[in-house]
């Protein structure tokens, strides 16, 4: 038996409040947003499905981002960080670090020639002046008070050896006009101080402070 469409709005027709037809159309008809979104609240199955279409096509958006606009973003924003140079530019740039370059090998030979003099003054040995310069002129004087120290607590600890080598009592205190001062700024040796240090400390001691007044 052949049932033509005709039949079929009939049947449909007349037996619309039945349950089960009216079941099969609600299946047959197109279903709305509204019903979409129902159905992807109540149906875990479904909100799992649409949050995974959703994170693939984020993700597939972001890659072609990445591959399309990133790398031009990336590149104007270094161009805008560090401009190219122009060829007078380098060149201002070169001429600009020379001078740098000049005005520092110009202020520690300043510094040099004073820390020199200081040296001198105070009885250190000016060749060692070369490692103490700093930077700046404080920590020069910082280096050199450091040298100071400790070549002062040298010349003691040289003396009181000898003390102890050649027992406690000083040697007879010698007439020292005759004698070429080593500590004197005009007869500085450093040869002949630890000579005299070594051989007769008293004798020493009234050098240095010879050279002190």
């Amino acid at each position: 038996m052949t049932i033509d469409l005709q039949q079929i709005r009939e049947f449909l027709t007349q037996n619309a409040d039945n349950e089960e037809v009216r079941a099969f159309l609600n299946e047959l008809r197109t279903p709305s947003l509204d019903d979409i979104k129902r159905l992807a609240e109540e149906n875990e199955e479904v909100k799992t499905w649409l949050q995974s279409e959703k994170d693939r096509h984020f993700s597939k958006g972001l890659e072609t981002w990445k591959q399309k606009t990133l790398p031009s973003i990336i590149e104007e924003e270094i161009k805008k960080r560090y401009p190219e140079e122009t060829p007078e530019q380098r060149e201002l740039k070169k001429l600009r670090a020379e001078i740098e370059q000049m005005r520092r090998e110009k202020e520690r030979e300043a510094l040099r020639a004073k820390a020199k003099d200081l040296a001198i003054e105070k009885k250190l040995p000016s060749n060692l002046v070369d490692f103490f310069v700093a930077d700046t002129e404080e920590k020069t004087l910082e280096n050199l008070n450091i040298l100071e120290q400790v070549w002062t607590q040298s010349l003691q600890n040289v003396v009181g050896e000898t003390f102890k080598q050649h027992g406690r009592e000083p040697h007879k205190p010698q007439q020292t006009q005759s004698i070429e001062n080593p500590w004197r700024k005009e007869t500085f040796n450093l040869t002949k101080q630890a000579q005299i240090l070594k051989e007769n400390p008293e004798l020493a001691k009234q050098l240095m402070n010879q050279a002190k007044e």
